[in-house]
C-alpha cells in the first residue's frame, strides 16, 4: 500500500469522525463505544502504514505513537470491548459523556492528522556510508563526551533517585511533590541529573560491539527502572525499557518473531504491574515486597485494563481546556510553543519565575484554572487546541512529519554508520517519549541542552581538533 493510499484512508477516519459528531446530539456509552470501535481501527492501520513506510515494530517511531494513542485516548480504545475502566473519566470531576465524546471526536482526528504528517514524509535509502576512519573518530569522540557527561552527572541522579525511593516509601509518593518548587540555580543539581541516561546511551553505542560493557549498561538500565518502580513512578521507568528494546534492535541484533511475542507476554505483565504501583504507592511504610505484589483485588482483576484506562485518563486535559477556551475564547496562537524556546535561557536571576514557566507550563496552568491539588500534566492535542483551535490539526500533521522524519533516519543513520546522529536520535527519544503527557516546553531544552551538543561534539563541530 502506498502512502499516498494510506493518507486517503486516514482521510476518511476524519470524514467519519466529523459527520458522526454532526449526527449525534445526545451522545451515550454506545456513542462512545462507536468511537471508540473506530479509532481503535485507525490505531492499528495507523501501526500498518508506519510499517509500510519503513518503520521497524520496535522503533522509536512505532513506541512514540503507541504512547500518543495510550494517553490520548486509551479509554476510548477499551469501550469497544465493553469494557469500561474503573478510572473512567465519565463522572469525574462533573465530567460527562457528551464531554468525552467531544474529546473522542478531537482527539483521535487529531493523531490521524499526526499519521497524516508523517506519512509525508519517506526514509530514504543510504547511498554513501561513511568511512571506516571517520566512524571510528565518530565512536572515539562519543564515548569520550559518554564518559564525561557519566562522571560529572553520576552522584546527583543516584543522590536524587534513592533519597526519591526512601522518601516514597516511607512517607508515600505524594511526598516527592510537597517540597518547595526549585527555580534558577537551586535547581541546578536536578539538570546535571539528567544527562546521565544519555550518558549511558552515547556509552552503549560507543561501545555496542563490547558484549560485557553492553551488558553492564543495560544492567544500570535495570536497575535503574527498578528504583524508579519502588519509588512510584511509572513513565520513567517504562521510558527506560522502551529504550532498552531499541537499543538492542537497531545496536545489537533485531527482534525476530518469536521475541516480539516474548516481549508482547513481558509488557502484559508490566501493565499489571504498574496498574498495582498506582493503587499502592500512596501508602507510608511500604516494603519493597509491596511494589511487586500484583493485586489480588477482584476489581483490579484485569491490571491490563486499569493501566490503559488510568493512563487514558488524560484525555480530561483536552476536556478541561476546550471547557475553559469555551468560556474565555483566550487561544493562544502559537505563543506557548514560542514562549517555550526561550526555555534555553537558563533562569539565573533575571526573573523570580521563567517566562516558559509562566507562559508555555500548560500542565501549571490547567492546575491553577481548575484548582487542583494535584498536578494535571498536558497533551500534544490539548496544546494544539488552545493555541488554534480546531485548526490545531495543521500542528499535529507537523509533529507528525518532525517525528517520523528524526526517528525515521535512525535506520539510515544506521546503514550509513552515522554515530552522531544515531546518538541524537536515541538521546531525543528518551525525552520525547514524555512528551505526549506534557507541554512542548519539555521538548526544547532536551533538544539544545542535551541532543545537539551532544551531535556537534561527535560530528566534530565543538572542540574540533586540529590536523597537524
Amino acid at each position: 500500500m502506498s502512502n499516498r493510499s494510506s493518507i486517503i484512508i486516514l482521510f476518511f477516519f476524519i470524514l467519519f469522525y466529523i459527520i458522526y459528531g454532526m449526527y449525534v446530539s445526545v451522545p451515550s456509552y454506545i456513542d462512545l463505544r462507536i468511537v471508540g470501535g473506530v479509532g481503535f481501527v485507525q490505531f492499528l492501520f495507523s501501526i500498518y502504514s508506519s510499517l509500510k513506510n519503513g518503520q521497524k515494530l520496535i522503533s522509536p517511531y512505532i513506541i512514540f505513537l503507541i504512547v500518543l494513542y495510550v494517553f490520548h485516548v486509551g479509554q476510548s480504545l477499551i469501550y469497544p470491548f465493553d469494557i469500561v475502566s474503573k478510572n473512567d473519566l465519565v463522572g469525574f470531576m462533573g465530567i460527562t459523556i457528551a464531554d468525552v465524546f467531544s474529546a473522542q471526536l478531537v482527539s483521535f482526528s487529531f493523531i490521524a492528522f499526526f499519521q497524516i504528517g508523517a506519512l509525508l514524509y519517506k526514509p530514504k535509502k543510504c547511498v554513501n556510508a561513511y568511512d571506516d576512519a571517520v566512524t571510528a573518530q565518530q565512536e572515539k569522540r562519543l564515548t569520550r563526551i559518554g564518559w564525561f557527561i557519566a562522571i560529572i552527572s553520576v552522584y546527583p541522579y543516584y543522590q536524587e533517585l534513592i533519597s526519591n525511593a526512601i522518601l516514597s516509601l516511607t512517607r508515600g509518593y505524594g511526598a516527592l511533590y510537597e517540597g518547595e518548587v526549585k527555580i534558577g540555580l537551586a535547581n541546578l543539581q536536578t539538570v546535571i541529573a539528567d544527562y546521565f541516561i544519555p550518558s549511558i546511551i552515547c556509552l552503549y553505542i560507543g561501545y555496542r560491539r563490547k558484549n560485557a560493557i553492553r551488558i553492564i549498561l543495560t544492567s544500570i538500565l535495570l536497575f535503574n527502572s527498578l528504583i524508579i518502580l519502588i519509588t512510584g513512578g511509572r513513565s520513567e521507568a517504562v521510558i527506560i525499557l522502551g529504550l532498552l528494546l531499541v537499543l538492542r534492535n537497531y545496536l545489537v541484533k533485531p527482534f525476530t518473531r518469536k521475541n516480539l511475542v516474548a516481549i508482547g507476554g513481558c509488557a502484559v505483565i508490566v501493565l499489571m504491574l504498574l496498574s498495582s504501583i498506582a493503587q499502592m504507592r500512596s501508602n507510608t511504610n511500604r516494603s519493597l515486597k509491596d511494589t511487586f505484589k500484583i493485586s489480588s483485588n477482584k476489581e483490579d482483576s484485569n491490571g491490563v485494563v486499569s493501566a490503559i484506562g488510568e493512563m487514558g485518563g488524560s484525555m480530561f486535559c483536552q476536556i478541561w481546556t476546550k471547557e475553559i477556551i469555551s468560556q474565555t475564547g483566550d487561544y493562544r496562537y502559537g505563543s506557548s510553543y514560542a514562549y517555550a524556546f526561550t526555555s534555553i535561557i537558563p533562569n539565573l536571576g533575571f526573573w523570580s519565575l521563567h517566562p516558559a514557566k509562566v507562559h508555555a507550563d500548560l500542565g501549571s496552568w490547567l492546575t491553577s484554572q481548575k484548582g487542583l491539588t494535584f498536578g494535571t500534566g498536558y497533551s500534544m492535542v490539548a496544546e494544539a487546541y488552545i493555541n488554534f483551535g480546531y485548526f490545531g490539526f495543521l500542528i499535529m500533521m507537523l509533529w507528525g512529519y518532525l517525528a517520523a522524519r528524526i526517528f525515521g533516519y535512525i535506520g539510515i543513520a544506521l546503514d550509513k554508520r552515522d554515530i552522531a546522529y544515531m546518538a541524537f536520535v536515541l538521546v531525543f527519544f528518551w525525552f520525547a517519549l514524555k512528551i505526549p503527557r506534557n507541554s512542548f516546553v519539555g521538548i526544547v531544552r532536551a533538544i539544545f541542552y542535551f541532543a545537539l551538543p551532544i551531535y556537534w561534539y561527535t560530528r566534530g563541530y565543538i572542540f574540533k581538533p586540529k590536523h597537524k
